[in-house]
């Protein structure tokens, strides 16, 4: 059993059985009720997962079975269906894994007399020997193909159906460090990137004749000033220059903000200031945003122009009781239940599953409701627009009526494009379902808590007419984002702008001109706003802009606690469970809904783009996996890997390369991967984790000036093969008994280690360690547990966690 207790969050119990399987999970909501999530198991597979408030959110898994073995779909011992909330989902996997087909069935609320019914999508995807995409099959039968430069990072993309061909990426190219160097998207429509050539930060960021960022930072990275240098547009054409300035306190969080953007004969400005208590929550923001007409007067902009106050008087000590005149409310689990407006009496209600999911939010009567699948990933959402279901990140559809396809480069959205639901529309239509200009993303008047001025043109026709028949391929539209992905301009098939965006710093709109009724819902750092509850969407948690905060509970705090990631609770702003991104909304975004990450075009770690890879396709694994911290309390699987390998006794050279501290890292590190995550990701992150892979495993002599390197690599995959399969050998066992397997198997048949010959030949051969060796390191395994500490370093790392934790807690 495992017991995290948080004031904010309340207490998390969760349950295991002998093979370290979760068999329950108690939260504080379902204490009190005497309640449990329960997981049903086939030996150490999930196949069940068991809500007791809300049933119908109940999961299954059906797995491959042997008598599969040489059928389509690879699908033994795999995950063949799931069914859940949303639907089911049928997959078919190729040889290395990687899934290669996906049909969803949607539990639609739009089934009706149509071609259809039930709604059923299919999704295929074609990879290459690396794991890399190399083609995707939308449901309405486009293809997508990738073409990568001899690096292995994406250069185009194109889709062909029907024997149309669309560019949707012509040319992506990159520098020296795989930072963004150059991006032409299919309208023609160039991005350029520089970077200062001392600490590669980004210094300019141009698109087209629209976009021409210029970047200012102080000694430790912070942005203090940022700039779009373009010239005053002419009264009937979007965009115009922006400056804005930042400032920060000693703690590196935002205090002050100004803003101005200049367009015709006016201007726009906003300033902003913000205080914060010793525990990193928010306590006043003050805002203030007005227009500046030709003739000199100020016209305040009132929806975005407020002074808040916040108050914490309630039992978590970051859950804000009230904010301005809002008053908040939550559940045990963290949760925000809905407010409150004390002056002009409306309120919000909002009601959360089991797993701390968004089941519903009620605005004085008006309701929108949410259905996720197992992972967590929303599906399905349903309110006063009708229904949008959500297939996948590439695809979604609307009221069955019309669908929209993504087209991502890595975790980048190039484009939308907007599929008609049948080949002859009307756009002169009063149907709001029929008609696509008046059904995809209307532009409703700005109101609520989300407003920003708006100015309607339109791009696509001349003269604001419009046709009959709107070709498909008028409605693809191109992102052009800023450094934190936020969508600043979008642009029409036809090269001209469609959209422009600004944001205050913490993601409310500023600025907000479109064309037209239609409106783009992926704004702040691409995220996508529900202009139903004016909340954003991050795949973990939703967000308000407005208030700055969070509406649950940081869902990571476990893993936190063992220090990662970005430092865990090492860094004391993680423990400020509702702040967004560390309260420096300039520097950092989020993800997921998680935790914080660089905005530049590259991580700061300077990620190897086949990692950087594997980490937005495999999030969660990429956090529990993590990287190696020499001389930390850190707990993730690679630094585990490391402390097990490295105090044992094993022999190491001056190269670490090729070394018995190498082999039994790598096996003990891909057998842990395995056995948690399955032998496909952690045939993925092997794969990425090598800088190149070698032509021919079998290689066993290597010359030349790389000789020690090129061996390295192969006996780093070797080994990885072995830890996969002591992974299948040892299911069930925990890490340290995973470790002294491999220990076993290293002492009887052998690991892959790496041998420099006198004549400057690396060989590679399968070795083993003597008697005493292997004697020497069982006692210190047998010590050990499944973080590779002992027992006293335990405790020592235990009362250094509850001192930090109490530390967090203001008296």
């Amino acid at each position: 059993m495992r017991l995290l207790d948080s004031p904010d969050a309340g207490q998390v119990e969760t349950v295991y059985d002998a093979a370290s399987n979760i068999t329950r999970k108690i939260t504080s909501n379902l204490r009190a009720s005497s309640q449990a999530i329960s997981y049903d198991y086939d030996f150490t597979r999930v196949v069940a997962i068991h809500y007791p408030n809300f049933p119908e959110n109940d999961v299954a898994y059906q797995y491959g079975s042997p008598a599969q073995l040489g059928q389509p779909g690879n699908v033994v011992g795999r995950i063949v269906q799931v069914t859940d909330a949303s639907g089911s989902e049928v997959r078919a996997y190729d040889r290395l894994g990687q899934m290669v087909e996906e049909t969803k069935t949607v539990a639609s609320h739009t089934q009706g007399n149509c071609d259809n019914c039930p709604e059923v999508w299919t999704t295929h995807y074609l990879y290459d020997t690396w794991g890399r995409l190399q083609q995707m099959t939308y449901p309405d039968g486009e293809v997508l193909t990738y073409a990568y430069d001899s690096g292995g990072l994406p250069r185009a993309a194109t889709g062909v159906k029907l024997g149309v061909t669309t560019p949707y990426v012509q040319r992506f190219e990159y520098d020296e460090f795989g930072q963004h160097a150059f991006l032409r998207v299919g309208n023609g429509a160039e991005t350029t990137y520089a970077y200062n050539p001392i600490n590669r930060r980004l210094a300019r960021l141009t698109a087209g004749d629209f976009q021409d960022l210029h970047y200012s930072y102080d000694l430790v990275g912070n942005i203090t000033a940022l700039s779009n240098q373009v010239p005053i547009p002419v009264p009937s054409a979007m965009g115009g220059p922006v400056d804005q300035t930042f400032a920060y306190d000693g703690l590196y969080r935002l205090t002050q903000a100004t803003g101005q953007w200049r367009f015709s004969n006016k201007h726009q400005d906003y300033a902003l200031s913000l205080a914060y208590d010793t525990i990193h929550n928010l306590t006043r923001k003050t805002q203030s945003d007005s227009v500046t007409t030709p003739g000199g007067s100020t016209v305040p902009q009132k929806l975005t122009t407020y002074d808040f106050a916040y108050a914490y008087a309630g039992h978590g000590p970051h859950q804000s009781t009230t904010i301005g005149d809002h008053a908040f409310s939550y559940d045990a689990n963290g949760n925000q239940t809905g407010w409150n407006d004390l002056t002009s009496g409306k309120r919000r209600t909002i009601v959360w599953n089991e797993e701390n999911r968004v089941q519903q939010i009620s605005d004085n009567g008006q309701t929108t409701s949410f259905v996720y699948d197992d992972s967590g990933q929303r599906v399905i959402k349903r309110g006063k627009q009708g229904e949008t279901a959500y297939i996948n990140q590439f695809w979604t559809v609307r009221n069955r009526s019309v669908g929209t396809k993504h087209i991502f480069v890595g975790d980048t959205r190039i484009a939308s494009k907007v599929i008609p639901g049948s080949a002859h529309l009307d756009p002169h239509s009063n149907d709001p379902f029929t008609s696509v200009l008046g059904q995809w993303w209307q532009q409703r008047a700005a109101q609520g808590w989300q407003n920003g001025t708006t100015t309607v043109k339109n791009p696509h026709f001349a003269g604001n007419a419009m046709p009959d028949i709107l070709p498909e391929d008028n409605f693809i539209y191109f992102y052009h984002p800023d450094h934190l992905g936020s969508t600043s301009f979008a642009t029409a098939a036809t090269g001209d702008l469609f959209e422009h965006l600004e944001y205050f710093p913490f993601g409310e709109t500023w600025v907000s001109e479109q064309t037209n009724t239609q409106r783009l819902p992926f704004l702040f750092t691409s995220k996508e706003l529900d202009e139903e509850t004016q909340l954003y969407y991050f795949g973990a948690r939703y967000y308000d802009p407005r208030t700055s905060v969070w509406q649950s509970a940081d869902p990571i705090l476990a893993t936190y606690l063992q220090g990662m990631p970005q430092r865990g609770v090492l860094e004391p702003g993680h423990l400020a469970l509702y702040s967004y991104a560390l309260n420096n909304p300039i520097v950092f975004k989020d993800l997921l809904g998680a935790f914080e990450s660089l905005g530049d075009p590259l991580p700061s770690n300077k990620q190897k783009p086949s990692q950087l890879s594997f980490s937005l396709s495999h999030p969660l694994a990429a956090i529990e996996i993590g990287k190696v911290t020499i001389g930390s309390n850190t707990d993730n699987i690679s630094t585990n890997a490391v402390r097990f390998s490295t105090r044992i006794g094993l022999d190491e050279n001056a190269e670490h390369q090729g070394s018995e501290v190498n082999a039994f890292r790598h096996t003990i590190w891909q057998a842990t991967i395995a056995s948690k995550f399955g032998p496909d990701i952690a045939r993925s992150v092997g794969f990425a984790h090598e800088d190149e892979l070698p032509a021919n495993l079998n290689q066993r002599q290597f010359t030349g000036r790389n000789a020690l390197t090129n061996a390295d690599t192969t006996v780093d995959l070797l080994n990885n093969i072995l830890g996969r399969n002591l992974a299948e050998a040892n299911q069930g066992k925990t890490p340290q008994q995973l470790s002294i397997a491999a220990l076993d198997y290293f002492h009887t048949q052998g690991l892959f280690t790496a041998t420099k010959q006198a004549n400057g030949t690396v060989t590679v051969s399968q070795t083993r360690i003597s008697d005493a060796k292997y004697n020497n390191a069982l006692g210190i395994l047998n010590g050990l547990n499944d973080k590779g500490f002992t027992a006293s370093e335990q405790a020592a790392i235990d009362a250094q966690m509850r001192a930090l934790m109490n530390n967090s807690i203001p008296p």
